[in-house]
């Protein structure tokens, strides 16, 4: 998904919405595919003193089954987007690099 934000990219506390939904039933996570319904998104993207900045969530039900029993056992996942949680990420990820 692209959003187009040349209507906020010069503009003071302009802010953009989005909604939409991505079909993932048909990725294959280690040997399953869990995700059997699309995850939705919503969120908005605000431009604070020309810093655009992401916040939002993603949601989806995923399909698993108990490792003791076998039962079926719906997931209810929810998530949260934001630039906050995305540079946080990439910052661990680059801690785990210098460690090797």
């Amino acid at each position: 998904m692209r959003l187009d934000l040349r209507d906020i990219i010069h503009v003071p506390d302009g802010k953009k919405t989005f909604q939409f939904q991505l079909d993932l039933s048909g990725q294959n996570f280690y040997g399953s595919k869990p995700i059997v319904h699309p995850v939705q998104a919503e969120g908005s993207v605000t431009n604070h003193a020309g810093a655009l900045v992401l916040e939002g969530t993603a949601r989806s039900v995923l399909a698993l089954r108990c490792d003791r029993c076998g039962k079926a056992l719906p997931l209810y996942h929810r998530g949260r987007l934001c630039d906050g949680c995305f540079q946080a990420s990439k910052a661990a990820a680059a801690r785990r690099g210098r460690k090797r």
